[in-house]
Parts: structure tokens; C-alpha cells; sequence
């Protein structure tokens, strides 16, 4: 497999993305190392008005990934609030999720 890799920008702002983006490329190379088609790994793509944190191209379709800082269970409709499930209880996400990447 070959993982090529574009930085739209660093991660200086948020280190959970940078951590979260190390983990997924660490992921793609072990679960594709001996897949021959190329996959690229898009990070901090700006879009209009918005950004996308990470964006996977694979010959099989597109996965975007919007990181967060939060763990838990993740959940909401595609036109309503979004809430993360911690251990300590319910946090609602500033934006839907949809809307962010849109």
C-alpha cells in the first residue's frame, strides 16, 4: 500500500487533533499495509468557510473525520444537536456535526 500524506496546515492550535491524526495514519498503514492500491490521507483541508480535519481518499469512497477533544459515545440526527455520552454525563457539541464539515 502506498499512504500518501497532505498537510493543508500544522496542528499547532489543537493537540488532540495532531494525537488523533497520528493514531489514524498509524491505523491505515496496518490494516492496509498489503493492499496495492494507494490511499491518501488529507489533513486540515480547508473548505469556503470551514475546515475539515481529516479526509481519507480511498478507491473505494471518501471518509471525513471531524476531531473532537471529547470521548464518549457520540450521537444526534443529521438536523439536530448532537451530544456526546461521557462517564460523567451528556455534553452537547457546539455545532452538528453535518453542518461543521458542510
Amino acid at each position: 500500500m502506498v499512504l500518501k500524506v497532505f498537510c493543508g496546515r500544522e496542528f499547532v492550535e489543537h493537540e488532540h487533533e495532531w494525537n488523533q491524526f497520528k493514531e489514524v495514519h498509524e491505523l491505515l498503514n496496518e490494516q492496509y499495509k498489503n493492499k496495492e492500491d494507494p490511499i491518501y490521507l488529507l489533513a486540515n483541508v480547508n473548505m469556503a468557510s470551514s475546515q475539515i480535519d481529516v479526509v481519507i481518499l480511498k478507491k473505494d469512497g471518501i471518509i471525513i473525520l471531524e476531531l473532537k477533544s471529547i470521548k464518549g459515545e457520540i450521537f444526534g440526527s443529521e438536523n439536530g444537536d448532537w451530544k456526546v455520552k461521557t462517564s460523567t454525563g451528556e455534553v452537547r457539541l457546539e455545532k452538528n456535526l453535518f453542518d461543521q464539515v458542510g
